[in-house]
């Protein structure tokens, strides 16, 4: 069912005149409604506006995105950085930059579609993917290009990545949607650069949005030099207008408010994780705030009990039902203990 809202939803929604507790979205760190990072927001558009239209690439440059560059570089462990006004267009524009140089491009299951031009599709199971990379680079001199997401609760991915490792790395270059897990994992929540670099592929770059970890409008590009500077040389990276710089220096500027939500999103995660009577009902990974099920009852009955989860399906009317408790940074002891306490009775 799909339900309407006025505002936006944090851990409550109110709809048909009803309140619900909400453990949904991809909000994790509840920084969108937290009012000191609302007066920092609202703080930096008084000094940057609302909105800056003009390309990267024109004659009057705002200082505040080299900074910030600069600053989410040296955070993520990469050489570079770019930003762009989302983490989709991100995905596009290291995609294209690729397929331009005709190389080849492979991608896992599941493959976020940010990474996805036409006529690109995702292998079906990773042995088929495993097959046919080790065969083009036993065949060929030419280095190809894979893309992954790097949260996908299977498992397969983060934190383990346990399938790259029967691949010859140091002839690939990895791209990587960290759209999930940038702001929430790794040291810091600097997200899987560091993680994914220490397998030693031949280049890596990492790409996603902002707006889950960090809740902004915006887009990165993390990697080498290099490539980074080749990406800026691209027409698309010319001809889009840049995130807002108010949104970009409000993620200096609430660092330690972005760090003290982090630690109470694992807080939060540990209770529930102690809290489930059967957690292997769930499909989840360590210290991530998403609990993955299949059993659409259970659903319903905590949408009885006024808890909405994430429900619906996913692209579209014909694809797969998605059933997803998500915790955030907002949620009280009061409101996980409910929703345990429901589970564990259901159960």
């Amino acid at each position: 069912m799909i339900y309407k809202v006025e505002n936006f939803p944090s851990r409550q929604v109110t709809t048909q005149n009803k309140k619900f507790l909400y453990f949904g979205g991809t909000a994790y760190l509840g920084l969108q409604t937290d009012k000191n990072f609302q007066e920092i927001f609202i703080n930096s558009i008084k000094k940057y506006g609302t909105n800056y239209g003009a390309s990267r690439k024109a004659n009057i440059q705002l200082t505040i995105y080299e900074e910030v560059e600069n600053y989410l570089a040296n955070f993520i462990g990469s050489e570079g950085c770019i930003t762009l006004s989302s983490g989709f267009l991100a995905g596009q524009l290291v995609a294209k930059y690729f397929r331009s140089k005709n190389r080849k491009c492979f991608y896992a299951p599941s493959t976020h579609e940010a990474l996805h031009l036409l006529n690109t599709k995702n292998h079906t199971t990773y042995n088929e993917l495993i097959n046919s990379i080790n065969n083009f680079v036993e065949t060929s001199n030419e280095n190809p290009v894979l893309f992954i997401d790097s949260i996908q609760l299977n498992g397969r991915n983060y934190p383990d990545f346990d399938w790259l490792q029967k691949i010859n790395l140091q002839r690939i270059t990895l791209v990587i949607d960290d759209s999930h897990g940038f702001g929430i994992i790794g040291e810091n929540g600097s997200g899987a650069y560091s993680l994914l670099s220490k397998l030693n592929p031949k280049k890596l770059l990492v790409c996603g949005s902002m707006g889950k970890g960090f809740g902004i409008q915006a887009g990165f590009i993390a990697g080498n030099k290099t490539d980074i500077k080749k990406i800026q040389l691209t027409h698309m990276y010319a001809a889009a207008s840049p995130a807002t710089p108010a949104a970009m220096a409000t993620i200096i500027a609430s660092e330690k408010i972005i760090n003290e939500k982090r630690r109470i999103l694992l807080e939060n995660v540990q209770l529930f994780i102690t809290k489930i009577a059967n957690l292997k009902q769930f499909k989840f990974l360590p210290n991530y705030p998403c609990f993955a099920f299949e059993n659409k009852k259970l659903a319903n009955y905590l949408e009885s009990n006024k808890i909405l989860i994430t429900n619906f399906y996913y692209p579209k009317e014909s694809g797969d039902l998605v059933l997803r408790i998500v915790l955030n940074s907002n949620h009280t002891k009061k409101d996980i203990l409910k929703l345990t306490d429901l589970i564990n009775k259901f159960s």
